[in-house]
């Protein structure tokens, strides 16, 4: 992996039945998380893609969480309402 090298990595987000979360990925099947705290599972998905993905590419490795351009109303102004929350996020990798 150079440092010009950059991954686009997509993860599913499910709800469990106490209200925690459960993370996995079809693009990087080693990473599985799951926690009752969501909150917890959240901020431990770019640690677990960097050690993972780190180790595959043998360097190091940074991710981030991409984040979609708000959405507009007809009149190009962003509504007042937060976005509903999603089952689908994407990650950038690339060399750190």
């Amino acid at each position: 992996m150079n440092a010009s090298t950059s991954y686009k990595v997509q993860v599913r987000i499910e709800r469990r039945d106490d209200g925690g979360l459960r993370v996995w990925s079809d693009d990087l099947p080693e990473l599985v998380l799951s926690h009752a705290d969501a909150d917890k599972v959240i901020a431990d998905i770019p640690r677990a893609m960097e050690a993972i993905l780190s180790e595959r590419l043998g360097a190091a490795v940074h991710v981030e969480e991409l984040t979609a351009l708000p959405a507009l109303d007809t009149e190009g102004r962003s509504p007042d309402r937060a976005p509903p929350a999603t089952a689908l996020r994407e990650f950038a990798a690339r060399a750190a």
